[in-house]
């Protein structure tokens, strides 16, 4: 026999948009202090992070180029593999008997 035991409620934010709110919460959200009411002020002085976590990649090893610049990298091995088929092909060519004025 099913259960019709409700786990949570609708609550209106908008004219047209609802957010579903647990009802049974055995523990204290973590992000409830995210949605305090303090000023905004209040908020970025008293929660400012702490700065080995803000700048943990900059004070470690340099970062390596392909991590630093993903599209440049996969632009250049894309650029290289076409060169190389490109001078594979001339070289093909020329070896079967083609030849070019």
């Amino acid at each position: 026999m099913a259960t019709s035991e409700q786990y949570f409620n609708l609550v209106r934010t908008s004219k047209s948009s609802w957010v579903a709110v647990p009802i049974h919460q055995t523990s204290p959200a973590e992000e409830a202090a995210v949605y305090s009411r303090e000023p905004e002020s209040d908020i970025l002085r008293n929660a400012a992070p702490a700065p080995s976590h803000l700048f943990a990649q900059v004070t470690g090893s340099h970062v390596k180029f392909s991590e630093r610049f993903p599209r440049l990298t996969i632009a250049m091995i894309a650029g290289a593999i076409f060169t190389i088929s490109i001078a594979a092909e001339i070289e093909m060519l020329r070896h079967a008997g083609y030849f070019w004025k």
